[in-house]
């Protein structure tokens, strides 16, 4: 199989991402004002994708966005706020 033992751990959804692997992204720019009161604040986890989802999410309006790296200086989770 050609699916390593940590992918074979992560949710369906997050491994069918479209042709530019933000298709989860997308849809959570477009839902997270039902899901968070204005001005609440999101963390999200991600690898190698973390600088085009923070572009998006930038593109989208969202506020204060900032990129957290890993202990190995890569960029792994995004902190950021629905607008006011």
């Amino acid at each position: 199989n050609w699916l390593g033992r940590g992918v074979k751990r992560e949710p369906v959804i997050a491994l069918l991402g479209g042709d530019d692997g933000l298709r989860f992204y997308r849809s959570l720019t477009q839902n997270l004002p039902r899901l968070l009161v204005p001005g609440g604040r999101f963390y999200f986890e991600m690898g190698i994708i973390a600088p085009m989802v923070e572009d998006l999410f930038r593109t989208a309006g969202y506020d204060d966005i900032e990129m957290l790296n890993d202990l190995s200086g890569w960029p792994r989770v995004m902190v950021g706020r629905l607008p006011r």
